[in-house]
C-alpha cells in the first residue's frame, strides 16, 4: 500500500511539473505554488 501510495505521488508530481513546464515555460512562479501548496 505504502508503495503504491509513493508511485502515484511522484506520478502526480512529475504530471504538475510537466503541466507548469507546458503552461508557463518562462515563469518559474508556478512551479513555487504548486511546491508550497504540496
Amino acid at each position: 500500500f505504502i508503495t503504491i501510495v509513493s508511485m502515484i505521488m511522484t506520478l502526480f508530481i512529475t504530471f504538475q511539473l510537466k503541466i507548469s513546464k507546458y503552461l508557463y515555460p518562462s515563469n518559474p512562479e508556478p512551479k513555487s505554488t504548486i511546491t508550497l501548496k504540496q
